[in-house]
């Protein structure tokens, strides 16, 4: 079976979509926009590295994006799914790192 097989440069670049995006609000309507954020960062991800953990669909920013829709959900709940959201891409991120490092998959500069 084929190693799957990540770009370092693309790599860097999601990390820095994450560290650029905004992970908090001050006010409930906030919400939309930065939902509307994490679906274009998760996407963008998934398309720079071609890992389907960041399609949208497939990931809390789904869950976020529903939660966000519904207009039934409080601030508190909406900020604790945007922070499920930022580690979820944290840790995809490290996941990967790690796999580099042990082997368990391949990099291109």
């Amino acid at each position: 079976m084929e190693k799957a097989t990540y770009s370092l440069s693309a790599l860097k670049q999601c990390k820095e979509f994450i560290r650029k995006n905004r992970w908090s609000t001050r006010l409930k309507a906030e919400h939309n926009s930065r939902c509307a954020e994490v679906n274009v960062l998760f996407a963008s991800c998934q398309k720079l590295l071609n890992y389907v953990m960041f399609q949208p669909d497939l990931s809390p920013a789904y869950d976020y994006h529903q939660m966000v829709s519904s207009k039934k959900c409080t601030k508190k709940q909406l900020d604790n799914q945007l922070r499920v959201c930022h580690s979820y891409a944290e840790t995809q991120i490290s996941l990967i790192e790690k796999d580099i490092l042990d082997g368990s998959v391949d990099s291109i500069s």
